[in-house]
């Protein structure tokens, strides 16, 4: 995986502030769908990420990535759900990497990997170290991941 020195993390509801020329300074901007929004605004989150009408294309993103919720919730389900379908494309620009919460195991990541392996650019798998299972398993999804964080 690419290394990038610096992310900038914004609420996808926010995505309008930051998505002009000139305004991302970072190497990668971080679109998150997970904690940064509240569980009864996700789904409008989705929503804005999907429309038919958004255009990232002249906005100059250095890369784009996307933070998902957990899989093991129906939000997360909706999250990689809403990805496929947008062909893990938002607003014309590819998502570079996808950065998975609370990873327990080397399967977790696999399972991700098999979901986006039905998009045609599958985005590289960054996984988040950030259980006391991660960190016991720290190696073996190190091994089968593209990024940690």
């Amino acid at each position: 995986m690419k290394s990038y020195a610096s992310l900038l993390y914004t609420p996808a509801l926010l995505l309008a502030s930051v998505a002009r020329p000139g305004r991302v300074r970072a190497d990668i901007l971080v679109l998150d769908l997970e904690d940064s929004i509240h569980p009864a605004r996700k789904a409008e989150a989705r929503a804005l990420l999907a429309q038919k009408d958004l255009d990232l294309t002249g906005a100059g993103l250095p890369a784009l990535g996307l933070r998902v919720t957990t899989i093991a919730t129906p939000d997360g389900l909706a999250d990689l759900q809403a990805l496929i379908e947008m062909d893990a494309t938002i607003g014309g620009v590819p998502v570079d990497v996808v950065f998975i919460p609370k990873i327990s195991g080397p399967g977790d990541v696999a399972i991700y990997r098999s979901l986006l392996s039905h998009t045609t650019n599958p985005p590289q798998i960054c996984s988040f170290i950030e259980t006391v299972d991660a960190v016991d398993n720290a190696v073996g999804i190190a091994a089968v991941s593209d990024g940690l964080c």
